[in-house]
């Protein structure tokens, strides 16, 4: 697990369902999770891919070992309604 000094961190990250891959910043993708951006919350991440018009991704919840993780995939633009927060 990602850790240091005995602390685990929990990591916010949004993947492509298409090939895997993360998204690294605006534009910008990567097949290596740890350079990934890490969106701290899964708000965040929800709002960085609504703004950013982004298909075919989910939300990964990782603490660093692919046992714990957590995903849930998000809706397409064409299917969202249009979000309460900015």
């Amino acid at each position: 697990m990602a850790s240091g000094e005995g602390n685990v961190y929990m990591r916010v990250l949004l993947r492509s369902t298409r090939n895997r891959s993360y998204i690294q910043a605006e534009h910008k993708w990567t097949y290596d999770q740890s350079s990934a951006r890490d969106f701290g919350s899964t708000v965040n991440a929800i709002r960085f891919s609504v703004q950013q018009n982004l298909e075919n991704v989910e939300v990964l919840v990782t603490l660093g070992d692919s046992l714990y993780d957590v995903t849930f995939p998000l809706p397409s633009p064409s299917s969202r309604v249009k979000p309460p927060f900015r």
